[in-house]
């Protein structure tokens, strides 16, 4: 649809009004079918839309009077019809992007847990290697052991016993 009304509007700029030799009514310079295709893309007669660039309808106590517009005021309303569909579709392309854009986004995947340089953080029984018991809170995590030790603890990973073949 949006295409649609933007090759229509395109289009719209091609057509251009003129007087007919005869003065009485408006005539299109060159060959008419920019209307016809302009009529077929915004889904109206080609007559309709003619008459509606081109024809002025007034109203005076309750009577309607219909009379021929000059090329000048039919060409302004030949833009100002491009205009108004111009706006109205770039307002309806603003409007669907602003409502997706609105949508709150999807939740992030879960991420692995980084390994950490000294050990978990948190307390359990002994640690990896069975050399002491953590408790939550306690620097370094081994404090039965004499203070020499503990620092060589939290410098050296434990070593794991090699894999069974």
């Amino acid at each position: 649809d949006v295409l649609r009304v933007l090759v229509a509007v395109l289009l719209l700029g091609a057509i251009e009004f003129v007087e007919s030799r005869s003065g009485a009514q408006l005539d299109i310079k060159g060959s008419g079918a920019e209307i016809k295709l302009v009529a077929e893309l915004l889904g109206v007669s080609p007559v309709t839309l003619f008459e509606g660039l081109t024809m002025r309808t007034r109203q005076v106590r309750q009577q309607t009077f219909r009379a021929c517009s000059d090329p000048e005021s039919a060409n302004a309303h030949r833009n100002a019809l491009a205009r108004a569909l111009y706006i109205r579709t770039v307002v309806a392309v603003i409007r669907r992007m602003n409502t997706i854009k609105q949508r709150p986004p999807p939740p992030p995947p879960r991420a692995k847990p980084k390994p950490h340089s000294r050990g978990p953080s948190f307390s359990s029984s002994g640690d990896v290697s069975g050399r002491s018991e953590r408790k939550e809170g306690t620097p370094g995590g081994a404090s039965k052991l004499p203070s020499s030790r503990r620092r060589m603890a939290a410098m050296s990973p434990p070593t794991l016993p090699p894999p069974d073949p």
